[in-house]
Parts: C-alpha cells; sequence; structure tokens
C-alpha cells in the first residue's frame, strides 16, 4: 500500500469518526480517479446544539489531525428542509487558528 493510500485511509477514518460518511469518491479537476481530491458524502442530523459551523469547524480539525498537516477542507452542509445550503470552506488561515486552539 502507498503511503497516499495509507494517508487517505486514516483521513477517511478521522472524519467518519466525525460523521457517518459512507460514499467516498477520489476524482481530480480532470475526472480520473486520484489520491489528491478526496470527496465523501453522508446524510445525518446535528445534535446537541451543534451549529454546521462547529461541526465543519470539527470535521477540518479531524482530518487535519489525520492528515498531519495543511490541506484544502471544503464542507458543505445541507439542511434538507430549508434549502439552500451553507459552504464552509478552510483555507490556511482558518487551518492556523483552529490547530492552534485545538492544542490548546
Amino acid at each position: 500500500m502507498t503511503a497516499a493510500a495509507t494517508k487517505s485511509e486514516a483521513i477517511q477514518a478521522a472524519a467518519e469518526g466525525e460523521w457517518p460518511f459512507e460514499d467516498w469518491q477520489f476524482t481530480d479537476k480532470n475526472g480520473e480517479q486520484t489520491l489528491s481530491c478526496l470527496y465523501g458524502q453522508a446524510d445525518g442530523w446535528l445534535t446537541g446544539g451543534e451549529s454546521e459551523e462547529e461541526f465543519s469547524e470539527r470535521l477540518a480539525r479531524a482530518i487535519w489531525q489525520a492528515n498531519g498537516k495543511f490541506c484544502k477542507v471544503d464542507v458543505t452542509a445541507v439542511y434538507l428542509e430549508e434549502l439552500p445550503y451553507e459552504c464552509y470552506c478552510f483555507a490556511r488561515d482558518e487551518y492556523d487558528k483552529l490547530m492552534t486552539t485545538a492544542d490548546e
């Protein structure tokens, strides 16, 4: 197994620890299967008063910890009973902020 495949499995496991992901796809911009872009999706409900933004930050932290460094994380949360949806995109500055607060 390649290092990229091992890293991908670690990221998937971390994400699945935060949400019940079932469907994973590996694609790049040309539609070819690769480990450079990982997409996952699942249905579920937020509980305990957690907001979409809080969930998105929690998921991003788990992915970054599994990856061991920054990677782009986009979380699209769709509230099916009241469309449209919110998209939370995490860039380098969010990584620095969220990973610093995770260590505290």
